[in-house]
């Protein structure tokens, strides 16, 4: 007989088949953590992901293509949650790849890098 997993379990295994092993959880927190839609959607030609904030009472959207290699799809996803955050930050009040989304996409990614388990062919090498 399977185990029942909690919560978190459940959306960290719908995560994994998408991303590299040892990240699901840094993502599921994110999700688990904001009033939003996640959705995977099928590849498009012009864009990885979206964000979408909706004025109607619903919940914002994020997409991410489906088709994506692991590491795509991870930092396609913390792009798209750093737009979500600073929307609740600061509203349309600043550029959608400002100063603002760069400090919330850093602050996404410093978990990620500090894993270690970036592979060297991806890592900055700057000094």
């Amino acid at each position: 007989m399977k185990p029942v997993l909690n919560k978190r379990e459940r959306v960290a295994e719908g995560f994994r088949k998408f991303l590299p092993s040892g990240f699901e959880y840094i993502v599921t927190d994110l999700f688990m953590a904001s009033p939003i839609k996640f959705k995977i959607v099928p590849g498009r030609k012009t864009k990885l992901g979206d964000f979408r904030m909706s004025f109607t009472g619903e919940k914002p959207q994020i997409t991410v293509n489906g088709d994506l290699n692991p590491y795509s799809f991870l930092i396609t996803t913390l792009h798209e949650f750093a737009h979500l955050h600073t929307f609740q930050q600061y509203g349309n009040k600043v550029n959608p790849h400002g100063n603002e989304w760069k400090a919330n996409f850093r602050k996404l990614l410093i978990p990620v890098i500090e894993t270690g388990n970036i592979p060297k062919v991806l890592r900055c090498s700057c000094q």
